[in-house]
């Protein structure tokens, strides 16, 4: 099973903070991403509610995938976005939904608004955005139950919106060539006639998150 610290007890940020290391958005961001993947697929029932086991972050109870190969997905998918937050080079995180035609029919969308570089001395423990993280898991649960369920032999993908070169760069990084990212028409992969369903906008301080779904309203 692959996981990442985000879903220890005591958790990443907390965890940097006492031992005096350097936080950044981007760290904290991406923690916060791997809990938010997790649940969403969870929610939306797209894979087994077998393959997930509780856990408890942001002081609430969390979904976490316990398949390997889903694992291993959604950490690369969390590496390559981090490498890309660190130089500035990321406009919005996307999961999206396809049916068996491979139609894009919902989609999660992640718009970084505001992106500062480190933890704010005035809140070393991140009280606020640990707040807003848990606010966030709450509402998620209540917005999935407004949802139309997904169609049998659904399908996800990880989406992140950049500027122009970063895919020239991603494919000529030998980091990534055994996890190649493909360049994609926004067209192939808008949601048509879609309804949109805010979740929260999360201002931490430290970074800024606006959070809606767009969901299909074609039968």
């Amino acid at each position: 099973m692959l996981s990442s610290p985000g879903f220890l007890m005591y958790g990443l940020t907390v965890l940097m903070s006492v031992l005096g290391l350097s936080v950044t958005a981007s760290d904290i961001l991406i923690e916060f991403l791997e809990v938010a993947v997790h649940n969403i697929l969870y929610v939306r029932n797209i894979y087994p509610a077998s393959i997930f086991v509780r856990r408890k972050k942001y002081g609430v109870p969390v979904q976490m995938s316990t398949h390997p190969y889903l694992n291993e997905y959604i950490t690369e998918c969390l590496k390559t976005i981090r490498d890309l937050l660190q130089k500035n080079e990321v406009r919005k995180v996307t999961l999206t939904f396809f049916d068996e035609t491979q139609r894009a029919i919902e989609r999660f969308v992640f718009d970084i608004l505001d992106l500062n570089k480190t933890l704010n001395q005035d809140d070393p423990y991140f009280i606020k955005g640990e707040e807003a993280f848990r606010g966030f898991c709450v509402k998620l649960a209540v917005t999935a139950s407004c949802l139309r369920p997904l169609p049998n032999k659904s399908t996800f993908r990880v989406q992140i919106h950049t500027i122009e070169t970063v895919s020239v760069s991603l494919a000529e990084d030998p980091r990534y060539q055994d996890f190649p990212w493909i360049e994609s028409d926004e067209q192939e992969n808008e949601v048509m006639n879609a309804n949109i369903v805010p979740i929260k906008t999360l201002d931490t301080g430290l970074l800024k998150l606006q959070i809606y779904v767009e969901q299909t309203d074609e039968k």
